[in-house]
């Protein structure tokens, strides 16, 4: 019985944070097998100093097909983000910042996407982050422009 109760008791704690990221479309992306991509997944005191309980970073080699399957996740995720700042070059998706609403726990949740691609001069790849934490939105510009 006390083994139940335990159980049950990590679950309740766990399902929260799990189920944070999972409503969300571009969950799929991380999950995927992408050929040449770089994934990242970190979580734990690696990221706390940042204000941060999970990091998740997808590099890929762009192409139109693969930038047009991102846009779209990203578009059906951040249609009721609150807070957010983009930048559109011809029409397509070239940098934005999200935030989405917070957990039941008021766990902050973010949307970081770039397409180099879409700019002359830059890599031809494709950055996707997906950020929870205490974060805030000025906390995480600033630790990003440090570094």
């Amino acid at each position: 019985m006390a083994q139940r109760v335990i159980l049950l008791a990590l679950w309740l704690l766990i399902s929260p944070m799990l189920l944070a990221q999972t409503d969300l479309k571009i969950n799929e992306l991380f999950d995927m097998e992408l050929k040449g991509a770089t994934k990242v997944h970190l979580s734990g005191a690696s990221i706390e100093t940042y204000h941060l309980s999970l990091f998740k970073s997808l590099t890929v080699q762009t192409s139109d097909k693969t930038s047009l399957m991102i846009e779209a996740r990203i578009e059906k995720d951040v249609k009721d983000a609150f807070c957010h700042e983009s930048n559109h070059t011809n029409g397509r998706l070239y940098y934005g910042l999200y935030q989405l609403s917070s957990t039941k726990k008021g766990i902050n949740r973010y949307i970081f996407y770039r397409n180099n691609a879409l700019k002359k001069g830059n890599d031809n790849n494709i950055t996707l982050i997906y950020m929870e934490g205490r974060a805030d939105i000025k906390q995480l510009r600033k630790t990003f422009t440090k570094h």
